[in-house]
């Protein structure tokens, strides 16, 4: 799913709680982090803003672990751990990143772009997935959000 679409359906499922903000934070931290650096290098060296499976650029390769790290569910895990342990009570918010992770695996392959390394670094294996971007997947992911958002909201 694009960043955009995580930021909303994140809000969507967490908006009845004081942490919402938090929460589409985390929801939007694995692109942010993952893809921003490319994509803003990109914009600044080519003139064009690429995403990170069409950007060719010097940072490529210095950002797959960054993408893996940020894409992978026991990073998470860890994180909220050491949240948990450091507030005393489970830190929810952290859960928008789980989500985003999840929602991703089924919605990225290789032969389109990044399969998501959702285990990375314990292992390499990956589901090839749908590509999100290609246009009905995109509109299904978006008709999803709004049917969430009209019953979630109404």
């Amino acid at each position: 799913m694009d960043t955009i679409a995580h930021a909303v359906f994140t809000f969507i499922v967490f908006h009845r709680v004081e942490w919402v903000w938090a929460a589409v934070i985390f929801g939007i931290f694995p692109d942010i982090i993952g893809n921003g650096p490319i994509m803003l290098e990109s914009l600044i060296t080519k003139g064009k803003l690429l995403t990170r499976r069409t950007a060719k650029t010097r940072f490529a390769k210095f950002w797959n672990p960054v993408y893996n790290v940020t894409h992978s569910l026991p990073f998470p895990i860890l994180i909220c751990v050491g949240l948990s342990v450091f507030y005393g009570v489970f830190y929810w918010p952290i859960l928008a990143w789980f989500a985003h992770v999840i929602i991703d695996i089924p919605l990225h392959n290789d032969k389109d772009g990044n399969a998501v390394p959702f285990l990375w670094p314990l292992s390499d294996y990956k589901i090839q997935g749908v590509a999100w971007w290609k246009p009905r997947v995109t509109i299904a992911l978006w008709a999803v959000i709004a049917v969430l958002g009209m019953f979630s909201f109404f």
